[in-house]
Order: structure tokens, then sequence, then C-alpha cells
């Protein structure tokens, strides 16, 4: 199932690949029950969003991922000996958020920590 904000994305992947399911992201919430979720695949889209926006996506993540479900996060990220890099990933892409993987990694543990207490 791929799940979207944009309403139009969704109608045209529904165009392009009708075997598939889309649905339409709607306030934060997975059209999904509780605990339903094995595996969640983000493809470079946190790099677009605020870590507050991620939290709440995480929060969301929490609900619908069985047990043992587990998150998988493919992202554009800048390195610290890469400035080469690091312009052309700024320069090419239109993300507001593009982090180290440091960066990355703070916000997962400070939302699964945040989440636990």
């Amino acid at each position: 199932m791929g799940v979207e904000p944009d309403e139009k994305r969704v109608m045209y992947s529904k165009k392009l690949y009708s075997n598939y399911e889309f649905k339409v992201l709607e306030e934060y919430s997975l059209p999904v029950e509780n605990e339903s979720i094995d595996y969640i695949l983000i493809i470079s889209v946190l790099h677009h969003i605020s870590c507050a926006e991620i939290k709440t996506y995480t929060e969301e993540f929490k609900r619908v991922l069985k047990p043992n479900g587990r998150v998988i996060a493919i992202e554009p990220c800048m390195y610290q000996h890469k400035p080469f890099c690091n312009f052309f990933m700024n320069w090419l892409d239109q993300g507001r958020f593009i982090r180290d993987e440091k960066g990355y990694i703070d916000i997962f543990i400070r939302t699964v920590i945040n989440a636990m207490f």
C-alpha cells in the first residue's frame, strides 16, 4: 500500500499501478488498523518535514506497526568531509530539512525514548 498526502499523486499512482493500493494520508493518520503493519518504508520524505512533524509521524508509526514491526528510512544526508556532495545536495534537492546522519539518528532516538516514557 502506498500512502501520500497529495490526492492528485494518489490518483496518478492508481492510474499507473492499478494492481496496487494507494490511499490519501489525512491529518497524519495512516488509514490502517492498530498494529496491522509489518514494515513502513520511507524514501526521501523526512528531509522535507520538520522535527515536530517527524515526531507526529513516528507516533503514528508506533500505533500501526505490529509489535515486531520496523521502519526503514532511506534519506539524503550531509556528510562531514564531502563538501562537494553537500553542495550538489543543497542545489538539486528541494528539501528544507536535509540533516546529517547523526541528525536523523538523534531524531529517531528522541522520538522513541519520548514514546516509551
